[in-house]
């Protein structure tokens, strides 16, 4: 890289003249990461306290808020993601996936240990739970902050076809 080169760079990332960057860059023998270093001490302070010899028309200033530079939006964005993913995941940890066998209640588990053993093994655990319909066993989801009546009066509905599948076997 030219010494022209590193002088736009400087005067690019920093805001300060060229003057400043040839000076920058003479007192740290042309090296590009020392004078930017140099300058950021050096020039700050003055822009900082309003320097006469501070040229601020592009700098960058870590004090302005993010809309300066249109971070704002994604900035909002990736916090209302994670919002989103924390609530969901609480959701699941919080209702819990229950099985009964003849009525009594054999096993309750978070919906997210469920969905983790779905996504490993989705086609086993999906047979798993219809073979266990036959043998009377239910499965429903209970829980304080999810809404879980459509999903188990479909999961009742999918028991009950398997008994009269059972029933039509045995019959």
């Amino acid at each position: 890289m030219t010494k022209e080169e590193m002088v736009e760079k400087i005067v690019s990332k920093s805001g300060v003249t060229r003057e400043q960057a040839e000076e920058a860059l003479e007192k740290n023998n042309n090296d590009l990461l020392d004078a930017m270093i140099y300058v950021e001490r050096t020039y700050s302070t003055a822009r900082k306290y309003g320097s006469p010899n501070y040229n601020n028309a592009n700098a960058f200033n870590p004090q302005q808020p993010f809309q300066d530079f249109n971070c704002n939006k994604a900035a909002e964005e990736d916090i209302a993601f994670k919002k989103t993913v924390r609530a969901l995941l609480d959701t699941l940890w919080k209702n819990r996936l229950a099985v009964s066998y003849k009525g009594a209640e054999v096993m309750s588990m978070p919906i997210l240990i469920w969905l983790i053993f779905f996504v490993t093994s989705a086609s086993t655990l999906f047979l798993v739970m219809i073979i266990s319909m036959f043998f009377d066993v239910r499965y429903y989801i209970k829980g304080v902050t999810f809404n879980s009546d459509k999903v188990n009066r479909f999961m009742d509905y999918v028991s009950g076809f398997v008994s009269r599948i059972k029933n039509s076997f045995t019959a």
